[in-house]
């Protein structure tokens, strides 16, 4: 019921079509893995959600089956945690734990701008985890299976969050060694952890030697920013209960440090130790799913610690009321910050559409520069997702992660640089092939004076409510026929 909601809430929220730029680039990514793997390592990623992407695009269509992944990867995290909370606490008290860690505005907005891989990534990281530390309390083997198992997956899915788990996993062994097991036992138990690893390295090397060899470097992100601005980002919806949820999580785990025993301990710890390591001493924003997931299991352990302790019913009462209380603040909350969310990461529509459709009629006629999306955004990713054209993409270098893509975007922006002559710009195009220029008027305030000074050497191609194509091979063969 608890999954229903959550999917029935977020796909009110994505409309017609699936939100972010990065969907795009998915689908692209899975067409070059399966028909130009040469193109694909010049621009490497974990192949996993790429070609689920491809080939669920080419069953249910591109935008329908991208706003089913938007959802499920959302609802993937809240799975996780809910399957490892219900192992350890009451149903009612799982489920409140994995709603809590539902509305945060942080996992959902990962999924509205396109983060698939990275919300899968985190919730296959979270089993891996959760198996390991059921290996090391008991050494049955489908913990071990279940263990390397989602852990290849996370290798597959996503490459920081694989790094992540890898962590977590160290943490809980150590954890596990100041138990004192046997010398035996322990060398049994992390040689076994040590072989169920393997897997996952080893589907995980060639994708490393892949992105090293492109010469991969993590985009620019939010980590800039100071620690408080940075929190004020990730928790967004409520700042004040996410940081009493850390600290009353973090405080439990130190208060009851001689239960690291337990499963759910183990988990919590390492998840929210690794989480603040990354938050706070890395600026790594990425990691407050972590942070978050291993605060809120940690704070579910300690409320279901105090249940059994105190089993009056008047203090059942009030704790039930009190969750309850969190949650609705936590949703409604969430509910206002996702209303400027999903908006501000509407990309794809039907004038996008209609600007593909055509560009794929006409891609045989030369290459497309497709001008950077507002916020500087690489909407080139929905068109390669949608047509065949050859496409040179404009964005903000410093969002991008291959030289390849920085070198197109430098183009891109001298093409649309309105202090060149535009008989330079023509030229440049026409010397890397370019014939059609693409762009939105509402993203470039500056156009009107570039069209101006442009109208000689090209011509108008395409236009809709929201895109313009221009044509420079046109009107400039003309003008060379008149000369």
């Amino acid at each position: 019921m608890l999954g229903a909601l959550l999917a029935a809430r977020q796909w009110s929220r994505i409309g017609d079509y699936p939100t972010g730029n990065d969907p795009g680039n998915w689908i692209a990514l899975g067409r070059m893995l399966v028909y130009a793997p040469g193109d694909f390592a010049k621009e490497p990623f974990p192949p996993l959600v790429p070609l689920v992407m491809y080939l669920g695009k080419s069953t249910a269509g591109p935008m329908a089956f991208a706003r089913a992944m938007e959802v499920t990867s959302t609802l993937a995290v809240v799975a996780a945690v809910y399957f490892v909370a219900m192992r350890e606490l009451r149903v009612s008290l799982a489920m409140a734990v994995a709603a809590g860690v539902g509305f945060s505005a942080y996992v959902n907005e990962v999924s509205a701008f396109g983060g698939y891989p990275q919300n899968f990534g985190t919730a296959f990281a979270v089993v891996a985890l959760w198996a390991a530390v059921s290996y090391f309390r008991r050494q049955r083997r489908w913990y071990l299976i279940a263990y390397a198992g989602f852990l290849s997956l996370t290798a597959l899915t996503h490459h920081a969050t694989f790094a992540v788990a890898l962590s977590t996993i160290a943490v809980g062994w150590t954890l596990y060694a100041t138990e004192r097991p046997t010398i035996e036992r322990f060398v049994r138990v992390t040689a076994a952890l040590g072989l169920a690893t393997l897997p996952a390295v080893l589907a995980f090397l060639p994708i490393l030697w892949f992105l090293v060899q492109a010469g991969y470097q993590p985009p620019i992100n939010i980590s800039q920013i100071g620690l408080v601005e940075r929190f004020q980002y990730s928790a967004a919806e409520a700042p004040l209960i996410w940081l009493w949820i850390i600290a009353a999580g973090a405080s439990y785990l130190v208060l009851t440090v001689h239960e690291r025993r337990e499963r759910l301990w183990k988990v919590s710890a390492a998840l929210l130790l690794v989480g603040l390591l990354l938050y706070v001493g890395a600026s790594e924003v990425r990691a407050f799913p972590t942070l978050a997931v291993g605060a809120a299991l940690a704070v579910g352990g300690a409320l279901e610690r105090l249940a059994r302790q105190v089993r009056r019913p008047e203090w059942r009462m009030a704790q039930a009321a009190m969750i309850a209380a969190f949650l609705v603040v936590l949703f409604l909350q969430s509910e206002r910050r996702l209303q400027l969310v999903y908006p501000y990461y509407a990309v794809a529509n039907d004038r996008l559409m209609e600007t593909a459709a055509w560009m794929d009629a006409h891609r045989d006629e030369g290459a497309f520069a497709v001008r950077k999306y507002r916020n500087d955004w690489p909407v080139v990713w929905w068109f390669a997702a949608l047509t065949r054209a050859h496409l040179v993409g404009g964005a903000d270098p410093r969002l991008l992660t291959f030289p390849e893509q920085r070198a197109d975007a430098q183009l891109v922006a001298a093409l649309f640089d309105v202090r060149d002559d535009p008989a330079v710009t023509t030229q440049i195009a026409q010397d890397h092939e370019i014939r059609y220029m693409v762009f939105r008027p509402a993203d470039w305030e500056n156009w009107p004076a570039w069209w101006e000074r442009a109208q000689r050497y090209t011509s108008m191609a395409y236009e809709n409510d929201e895109y313009v194509i221009v044509d420079i091979a046109e009107r400039t063969t003309a003008e060379g026929a008149t000369r």
